[in-house]
């Protein structure tokens, strides 16, 4: 980088006191003319910015600005909760953890804890005790499954390794990772279920069940009652899942269609209200412009609030976590 620290020349923009030092000075009937003047005739005459109407649009980055997730591999699931819930006080998504993960909103990033294990095994690494595997992954969600199969060529392209191709997750979304040049694991991921984060880094409602409240039922025994708010987009569905308890479902707006096996699909639009029993597999689909609905769910003390059920498992999973709450 050049020492001066003035570009173009530059050097003062204020007249000295004895009136030397600015403006053009006269050599053999010629003006020379020098400072910002020389500065912008300069720029006049590039033909880039003299014809900007010719500019080449700049190119889209391979990456958007966005950290969606940081995901810590942990080592005992009840202790990082307490930690982080009831020890540094982060306001924790949902009553627990769901599906074996539990996640904490930072802002417009979350912060979430699966076990160390299953997070090594997810990213298809190792994970010896002297090995390279730190426990640490860092999310970037996309608008596409393209998306994170054009992201994972671009890293890839630039030195990246790639460790797993892009593929369908459990969860319902699609992802796969890379390992930049220095070995930190980036997951790239389209989550139907929850949506990219708005300019602002304030997220909108997102898809998915978003907890409003949770509390106690002071009768019949060791129950609570969670209230969700749930959105779907269009089109999409919610996987495969049952809760122990009895779900009474409200649709506030748009519509859905209710697919719980056993059972005829159901078509809800506003207004229309629907119970689901305890232990019911179901996995419900946004409508043309997508659904809103209030869900009241009971929960049992001492049963996981979610259960996933893949495909072909129809009963064992569900029979347990129903037990007697039925209808």
């Amino acid at each position: 980088m050049p020492s001066d620290p003035h570009p173009f020349g530059a050097k003062r923009l204020i007249p000295s006191p004895t009136g030397r030092g600015r403006g053009p000075a006269r050599s053999a009937g010629r003006v020379r003319v020098t400072g910002v003047l020389a500065a912008l005739l300069a720029l006049a005459a590039t033909p880039a910015l003299a014809h900007p109407e010719h500019d080449e649009p700049a190119a889209a980055p391979a990456m958007e600005p966005r950290l969606s997730f940081v995901t810590l591999g942990v080592a005992d699931m009840e202790r990082a909760i307490a930690f982080y819930r009831d020890g540094l006080g982060l306001p924790m998504e949902g009553e627990g953890e769901a599906d074996g993960i539990a996640m904490f909103k930072l802002g417009s990033t979350r912060l979430a804890l699966y076990p160390r294990g299953e997070l090594a095994a997810d990213a298809t690494v190792p994970d010896a005790p002297n090995g390279n595997f730190s426990g640490i992954t860092l999310s970037h969600n996309v608008a596409s499954k393209e998306a994170v199969d054009t992201l994972l060529a671009k890293a890839t392209s630039l030195g990246a390794k790639l460790l797993k191709p892009g593929q369908d997750a459990f969860w319902g979304g699609y992802s796969g990772y890379f390992a930049d040049p220095d070995g930190h694991l980036w997951e790239v991921a389209w989550n139907p279920f929850l949506p990219l984060d708005d300019p602002a880094g304030l997220p909108p409602r997102g898809p998915g069940s978003n907890t409003a409240l949770t509390a106690p039922i002071t009768v019949g025994g060791p129950l609570s009652v969670i209230i969700s708010d749930v959105v779907i987009p269009a089109g999409g569905q919610v996987p495969r899942h049952c809760h122990p308890g009895q779900e009474f479902l409200y649709m506030v707006e748009g519509s859905a269609t209710h697919v719980e096996h056993g059972k005829p699909d159901r078509q809800l639009g506003p207004g229309d209200a629907y119970v689901i029993p305890a232990g019911a597999i179901h996995s419900p689909i946004g409508g043309p412009e997508g659904g809103r609905a209030v869900v009241f769910r009971v929960h049992v003390e001492g049963q996981p609030e979610r259960v996933a059920v893949p495909e072909g498992d129809d009963n064992s999973a569900c029979l347990v976590a129903g037990g007697d709450h039925g209808e």
